[in-house]
Formats: structure tokens, C-alpha cells, sequence
């Protein structure tokens, strides 16, 4: 959006724009949804003018407005009334319903869509309710962390992932500062639009994701349908159809593939929060992650991934580590285990596309195996292998406990504490421990999201910890 199509907008609202420019803005009305968003920023700054009008009154208004004659008939009338209030009252009718709901009367807010369910949320800051149920108006939903859903009038329903930042402008738009959302569009729902700081994302009927930062930076990934790409630079817009993606910088659009199995999103400055504690595996034990994708793997890995999917074979990845208990005293005498770790956002898939994760640590019997080096295997090579990746070799491992973390977390300090932990590690008395940890259950989606462990050589995050007393 131009500054001289802004001016065009503060001249409407102050009354001050030649009727033989109005359809001139209304067309720009029509087809670009930013535009419509700014007209219903600034027309908060004229809220006081407007609570005198109900409505009902609008709505009558807005009818007999349609049948009058055109601007050049009307010569009585005062400039700023005929300019302002014939000119609100024909925006409402050209833009409809949905528009017309932002004048409503007595200072009351439309109620555009209704929060639905959360799961993991942590909100912060909020201007808008965050109650399961609970009705929205215009205004702003801050996610710290979790999911969120939320269903808007018209039938459009968009998955919030946090960290994010999302706000509520109209029945059909929103405004993504930053963060990511998933988005399900029926056809009543279709032209849904989802501004960003760099561009604006118009829906023809799809299930996509986006991902933005403040600064611009975004990823739009298309898995089903279509969408339109429109650049705050003016070009020609861009168009993405089912299993197609793009970037977006603050200069433009770059050009269209197709979808990764696993969409690369880019990471925010602070979606990870920083702990200071004890590492015990970087005291002459290890970690380290194994994936059936090629490439990938390794003991110098800052962030361990961890995934199994039923949709996307090829990705399952297996996490290890290893612990030199030689200065733990009196393991045999021990009263309780616990086994901690990290998770840590890894920018890969939606966690909108995934379930509740039950991981399940496995601990290495087998004496032969527990000085690996993941340098000398691969995926087939790996300690109690199975080629299952939500399973080990139950001859050579045995199953020590479980968790399970709630769908839409990424982050935060995880523990397994289970009296199978503390038995073996009292029964079986080893100076080196592995432990397995895979994913269970799989991810039933495609595009879904792959879980991160902070490994030894995180910069910033605890790599896992075995406490015992």
C-alpha cells in the first residue's frame, strides 16, 4: 500500500476526499484486503463520530444510499456530510456485510470469531480473551507458547503456534506480526486474507501454513488449494497451488517449488528460552541423533531431531545419550532417577500437523554397543536397532519410561522419572548408560512437526541430565 493511497484513506474518514475520487478507493477497497485493514485502523481514530449511529441505522443508510443519485445530483448537501457519511455508508455497501460490521453503534466491537481450544498455551499481553469459547472482536492475541484455534465468522479456522503474535482486524483478515498459523479455508470462507509485515496472503479456497518474523521474513507453504501472494513492493501478484511453497523478504517474493516434506521455517530471536544447569553428558558421555535422511545425524549436532510419521517415510529420526556414571556415588544404593532434557523449537514442519508426542527413553543393554561412536553407523547401524523409528531392539534394550509432551509445545524443561529407571540403574550398576529415546506414536499428518532435544553442543541450552539421589 502507496503513501498516497493512505492519504486517500485519511482524507475519506476526515471528510476532505472529492466524490470523484471515492471510486477510486472503494476498487482499491475491493481488491486489496491491506488496504481494507488500514481503512479499519484509522477508523478507530473517528469512534466518537460514530456512536451515534446504530447498526440498523447503518444498514438503512447503506440501502438508501444504493439508490440515490449520482455525487454530481447532490448540491445541497454540505461538503463534509455528503464527503464522510454518504461515503461510510457506500463503503458498507460495496464491501458488504463483513465490512459493515466495523461501524457498528453505542462503542460496541463486532465479534468476528470465537477462540474454540488451546492446547499447551501460554498467553502474554493479550487484548482479546483467550477462553475456550470465548467471542473475539478486533484486537490482539499474543501466544507465548502452545496452540491455539480459532474459528472466524465466516467459517475460516486458523491454528495459532506459538511464539506468535496475531491480530484480529475483520471477519475475513487478519494480521500476522510474527510467529506461524495453519489455516483451513472452506469455500464459504474463500478471499480469507492474512496480512505480514512484507505481503499480503489472499486465500482462493486451501489449507496453508505461514510462518513471519518481524522484520518481513516469512514462508508460506500451500497443502492444499491455492493462495494469492500479493508484495508491499506492487508487482504482479504470485500464485501457489497444492504442495507448493515460497519465501518472502521485505524486498519481494522469491520463486515458487515444491513443498518440502518437512518445510524449513525461519526461526525468531527468542523462540528459545535460555537455562543455566549442570550438563552431564558433556562430561565424558555424548549426544547425538540418527535419521534414516541422508545427510543428517551426527555427535556435534546442537539440536538432536526427533520424529516418526506414518505419511512421510524416509524421516524417522532416533535420538541417544550417553552418561559416564564413574563418579556418581553408590549406585546400588540409590532411591530415585530422573532424566532431563530440553526441547528446543528446530524450525522444521507445522506443529499444527502433529499430535501429542509420547516419547519413550529405552536404555542400552547390551555391553558391546554402549561405547558407540555414531561417526561408524548409519540409520541400520545404530544401537538396538529396529527399523521402526518409534521402536528399539528389545533384546538389546530395555524400556526405562515415558512422557508425553502436549501438542504445540517445542520448548521448555522435560523430565523422566520412573521407578523402571531407578531399578535398572540399581540392578544393572553400569559405568556408561545409553539411552534411546524415540517417538512412539506417529505423527498421523503430513508436513508435521519434527521435535528438537538440546544436544551437548547447544549454545545456549542444558544438554540431558541424569539425577540420581
Amino acid at each position: 500500500m502507496t503513501d498516497s493511497e493512505r492519504q486517500l484513506v485519511d482524507l475519506f474518514l476526515d471528510g476532505g476526499l472529492p466524490e470523484s475520487e471515492h471510486a477510486i478507493l472503494f476498487e482499491r477497497l475491493e481488491s486489496d484486503p491491506e488496504a481494507l485493514a488500514y481503512l479499519a485502523e484509522r477508523s478507530q481514530l473517528h469512534v466518537d463520530l460514530r456512536r451515534s449511529f446504530t447498526r440498523r441505522k447503518l444498514q438503512h443508510l447503506a440501502v438508501a444510499t444504493a439508490a440515490m443519485p449520482s455525487p454530481g445530483n447532490s448540491r445541497a448537501r454540505s461538503p463534509r456530510s455528503r464527503m464522510s457519511w454518504r461515503g461510510l455508508a457506500a463503503a458498507a455497501a460495496v464491501l458488504a456485510v463483513g465490512f459493515a460490521t466495523l461501524w457498528q453503534g453505542k462503542g460496541t466491537s463486532p465479534v468476528i470469531a470465537h477462540m474454540r481450544q488451546a492446547f499447551g498455551a501460554r498467553w502474554e499481553n493479550c487484548t482479546l480473551p483467550t477462553e475456550p469459547d470465548s467471542p473475539l472482536g478486533p484486537g490482539r492475541l499474543r501466544l507465548a507458547e502452545g496452540l491455539a484455534t480459532l474459528r472466524f465468522a465466516r467459517g475460516a479456522e486458523v491454528i495459532l503456534e506459538g511464539p506468535a503474535e496475531l491480530e484480529l482486524i475483520g471477519e475475513q483478515i487478519c494480521r500476522l506480526h510474527r510467529g506461524s498459523l495453519v489455516a483451513h479455508v472452506p469455500e464459504p470462507a474463500r478471499g480469507f486474507s492474512v496480512l505480514t509485515p512484507s505481503a499480503t496472503l489472499i486465500d482462493h479456497g486451501t489449507d496453508f501454513g505461514i510462518r513471519t518474523d518481524a522484520r518481513g521474513n516469512a514462508n508460506v507453504h500451500v497443502m492444499q488449494g491455492a493462495v494469492e501472494l500479493r508484495h508491499a513492493n506492487g508487482k504482479a501478484p504470485v500464485r501457489l497451488i497444492t504442495q507448493e511453497m515460497t519465501a518472502i523478504t521485505p524486498q519481494q517474493v522469491l520463486p515458487v517449488k515444491r513443498m518440502e516434506a518437512e518445510p524449513r521455517l525461519p526461526l525468531q530471536a527468542g523462540d528459545s528460552p535460555a537455562f543455566t544447569s549442570e550438563v552431564s553428558t558433556r562430561s565424558g558421555g555424548g549426544t547425538a541423533f540418527v535419521s534414516e535422511v541422508r545427510g543428517e545425524g551426527g555427535d556435534r549436532a546442537p539440536i538432536l531431531f526427533l520424529k516418526n510419521s506414518r505419511t512421510q517415510t524416509g524421516y524417522g529420526r532416533k535420538v541417544l545419550f550417553r552418561f559416564d556414571l564413574s563418579t556418581l556415588p553408590q549406585i546400588p544404593n540409590l532411591t530415585e532417577a530422573q532424566l532431563t532434557f530440553t526441547l528446543v523449537p528446530t524450525g522444521s514442519g507445522y506443529a499444527a500437523r502433529a499430535n501429542d508426542a509420547h516419547l519413550v527413553a529405552y536404555a542400552l543393554t547390551d555391553a558391546a554397543e554402549r561405547w558407540w561412536n555414531d561417526r561408524n553407523f548409519r540409520w541400520d547401524q545404530h544401537p538396538a536397532f529396529d527399523p521402526d523409528p518409534g521402536r528399539v531392539d528389545g533384546s538389546r534394550a530395555v524400556r526405562v519410561g515415558e512422557i508425553t509432551v502436549p501438542r504445540g509445545v517445542q520448548s521448555g524443561s522435560f523430565s523422566i522419572r520412573d521407578a523402571r529407571l531407578t531399578e535398572f540403574l540399581r540392578s544393572a550398576g553400569p559405568r556408561s548408560l545409553t539411552f534411546i529415546v524415540v517417538r512412539e506414536n506417529p505423527i498421523e499428518e503430513d508436513t508435521g512437526l519434527v521435535l528438537g532435544i538440546a544436544g551437548n553442543h547447544h549454545p545456549t541450552l542444558p544438554a540431558p541430565t541424569l539425577s540420581v539421589r
